[in-house]
């Protein structure tokens, strides 16, 4: 009997569908829009530092995802 093994392959298959395409191509105009936004009203970011951390400590985002200074 001989056993059948997978192939080493030295890349990654992406998974990912159309759908998940659309939703990163959104995320990332929305996060484009809100670095833009800060950058000409940069007055506006301790009151997004303050919201962030507040989402942090009501357990809304990680912390690997909201990484303070």
């Amino acid at each position: 009997m001989s056993r059948r093994t997978k192939p080493t392959k030295p890349y990654r298959v992406k998974k990912a569908g159309i759908k998940d395409e659309n939703i990163d191509r959104q995320i990332l105009v929305l996060h484009q829009a809100i670095a833009e936004k800060l950058l000409r009203q940069p007055e506006l970011l301790p009151q997004v530092q303050h919201k962030l951390a507040e989402r942090l400590e009501q357990g809304q985002i990680s912390y690997g995802a909201y990484i303070p200074k």
